[in-house]
């Protein structure tokens, strides 16, 4: 994919890439731990979209509704949340032509949505939080 080699200069998948990327693709739980700037935020998020894609698509194919594919990311910093968010946008938008609506909150933003917090969760496909 051309995004991965020009934006992320991979020419191929990093140790911890390869390692993850199978497993999640498999939808089995994975914990993994590897060095900054060594492709950990891909490992996850190229499955995830991937997974979410193939279930929109299977919901349209087989005309049903409520065919699980949101996710939400929960991160420990607002500035770690801010950063996977652009990485989950520039990523989404390259490589699904923004077919997958992803959506940055805070705890501010919750409390004023808590009531219609449903309807936030069906308009959108990823929450980073």
């Amino acid at each position: 994919m051309q995004i991965i080699t020009e934006k992320y200069k991979y020419a191929f998948p990093s140790p911890i890439q390869s390692c993850i990327m199978p497993l999640l693709h498999k939808k089995q739980n994975v914990i993994g731990s590897s060095e900054t700037g060594s492709g950990k935020t891909l490992s996850y998020l190229i499955p995830l979209i991937h997974n979410i894609l193939l279930n929109k698509l299977k919901s349209e194919e087989e005309k049903v509704e409520n065919l699980p594919h949101k996710a939400l990311i929960i991160l420990p910093t607002k500035e770690l949340c801010m950063q996977i968010y652009n990485e989950c946008l520039v990523f989404c938008k390259y490589y699904t032509k923004n077919n997958v609506k992803v959506k940055y909150l805070t705890q501010a933003m919750y409390n004023g949505i808590a009531n219609d917090f449903d309807n936030f969760l069906r308009k959108n496909d990823i929450i980073v939080y």
